[in-house]
């Protein structure tokens, strides 16, 4: 995996808050470095996703319809697609060359009938190979979604902050102020330390930006 953002712009987001970042930029690699691989992995955890362009080789149940969804998505190619069917000995197959793919979402419509297929994927056990590319390119240059780089940065300004310093122990904390920074908290009620409220409103824009990307549980067929 490599980085999706830059350090340079996380460091002016923690710069602008006035957090000491000597701690995080020294060493090779360098700790920020780490946890920006950390959260881009938490990332794809939390979306049930790969980002990164990749060729794969899957398996797919047929269902006895036109169409099929492949796992990952966008879909940048399709090498091919092997239907294995019931009539066939196990090492024979017949290649569906005529269909319709949508790159952004992975869905793969037949366009035409066949004397094999019938104009349907045979319904089976993981009777469908498919060869594919799959992702966003990474190289030369990044092109992961530009929402997808925000969220990766809140994220990691938020694992920084939330070490900075290790524990907040301010229980009588009724304002806080750094640089151009600053917060106040309702009758002096502890509200979970500096930044409280920064966390607070960069978490919900993470959460949003994962909820666009998230595979549903009930699949995307």
């Amino acid at each position: 995996m490599v980085s999706w953002v830059t350090e340079a712009n996380i460091l002016n987001r923690l710069e602008e808050m006035e957090v000491d970042t000597t701690p995080w930029t020294a060493g090779t690699p360098s700790k920020l470095s780490t946890v920006i691989l950390q959260k881009q992995r938490e990332f794809e955890r939390r979306t049930k996703r790969k980002f990164e362009e990749a060729t794969s080789t899957i398996y797919l149940n047929g269902r006895g319809t036109s169409m099929l969804v492949t796992p990952e998505f966008p879909v940048t190619d399709i090498t091919s697609i092997t239907v294995f069917d019931e009539f066939l000995t196990a090492d024979q197959g017949y290649e569906v060359s005529g269909y319709r793919l949508e790159e952004t979402t992975g869905r793969v419509h037949l366009s035409g009938i066949s004397p094999l297929s019938l104009g349907i994927f045979p319904a089976g056990n993981m009777n469908i190979q498919v060869i594919y590319t799959h992702g966003y390119s990474v190289s030369p240059t990044v092109e992961i979604p530009d929402d997808i780089q925000d969220a990766i940065e809140m994220m990691v300004t938020l694992s920084v902050i939330s070490r900075t310093p290790k524990e907040w122990e301010l229980g009588n904390l009724k304002a806080f102020k750094i640089g151009g920074y600053s917060e106040t908290y309702g009758s002096g009620k502890y509200q979970g330390g500096p930044y409280y409220e920064y966390r607070k409103r960069n978490e919900e824009v993470i959460d949003a930006i994962i909820s666009n990307y998230r595979i549903p549980l009930m699949g995307r067929a």
